[in-house]
């Protein structure tokens, strides 16, 4: 008598306890891989008791409370360089070497900011890997779209620990700002948000998240040199942008075609003519916010029949406005001013 035996044995479970419903496969039936064998229903969660609840109850306050400890703990553990005074600065080794690299390197214009992270730890992990941790690096998130952030800096007890981890943030090692404190050694890393701004941070992160190998997804090259002007500066290189307008290769040596306002427009790897084709567009957006004004069109027309299409002297803009030459003057004056106002505005809110 012939017998029939398994050749193999395949053992099928499921990750879930539930309710087995109706097979429609029958013994013997063939099956490929990725075919449904059968369909299982969740089984409903056991009712809590009174006790159970209020256990449940204390662990989500217990969390929320350490949430609360964690924001504390970041907005302790940062410092606005900017707002300190130089004796203070001078008196950290870690804040006096990064407030000398600003300087140098990037200095801080009107509006602009720059936030040290110098103790961001949990009390029992340090630096460590922690649930606390994980809620301050949340938090510092977001801090980075704070309006006119510059720069950020960030001490680490152990630098090498987390360079994965922050060169996958795009968060540059700044061996130079390395300081010893207390008997311990800090490795530094920082980013510059001027030239990758959070925007463009977090898409970056985006395109990171999704690679197969997000080493490979590398950040695009920062914005070189940047103009770094301040309120001054600016306000001067709008006004000759404007008795520059309908030059368009005197434009070519003014100060704000390196402006993030520009480079923001015309793009980090732009000509010179494409960014001279940006500000221009930038000059007459801003007159343009004037006109629709009642009490700036005035401005607007004076700035219209003086640079964005002159007339051929002065005093005629001012006999095409119909107004004295007097008034004109300070109409200009009044233009010039209001547009750098609303380009400074977008140069300094990033």
């Amino acid at each position: 008598d012939a017998r029939t035996r398994l050749r193999d044995r395949y053992s099928v479970s499921a990750p879930l306890a539930g309710r087995l419903l109706r097979m429609d496969l029958r013994e013997g039936d063939a099956v490929q891989a990725g075919d449904v064998l059968a369909r299982i229903t969740p089984a409903l969660p056991a009712l809590l008791d009174a006790r159970s609840l209020r256990e449940q109850q204390a662990r989500v306050e217990a969390a929320q409370a350490g949430v609360q400890r964690a924001d504390v703990r970041t907005a302790r553990s940062r410092t606005a360089l900017e707002q300190a005074e130089r004796v203070d600065l001078a008196a950290d080794p870690a804040t006096a070497s990064a407030w000398d690299f600003l300087e140098q390197e990037a200095p801080l214009r009107s509006g602009e900011s720059a936030t040290y992270f110098r103790f961001w730890l949990a009390a029992d992990t340090y630096q460590s890997v922690s649930p606390i941790q994980s809620v301050i690096f949340v938090n510092m998130v977001r801090h980075y779209f704070t309006p006119g952030l510059a720069y950020t800096f960030y001490a680490c007890a152990d630098p090498a620990f987390w360079q994965p981890v922050f060169s996958y943030a795009d968060l540059a090692r700044l061996p130079a700002l390395d300081f010893e404190v207390g008997g311990g050694s800090f490795g530094v890393y920082g980013h510059d948000w001027r030239a990758m701004p959070p925007l463009a941070w977090l898409e970056l992160l985006g395109q990171r998240e999704i690679a197969m190998a997000p080493e490979i997804v590398q950040a695009p090259a920062p914005i070189q040199r940047l103009a770094v002007l301040s309120q001054q500066e600016f306000f001067e290189a709008v006004g000759n942008a404007l008795r520059d307008y309908s030059r368009p290769d005197q434009l070519r040596g003014n100060p704000l075609l390196r402006s993030q306002v520009v480079t923001a427009r015309s793009g980090p790897n732009a000509s010179d003519k494409d960014r001279v084709a940006a500000l221009r567009v930038l000059l007459g957006e801003a007159a343009e916010q004037l006109r629709g004004s009642p009490k700036e069109n005035k401005y607007y027309r004076a700035v219209y029949h003086t640079y964005l299409q002159p007339a051929a002297t002065q005093e005629q803009a001012a006999e095409l406005l119909d107004v004295p030459f007097s008034s004109y003057r300070r109409h200009l004056k009044s233009g010039m001013a209001r547009i750098a106002e609303i380009l400074w505005m977008a140069e300094a809110g990033g």
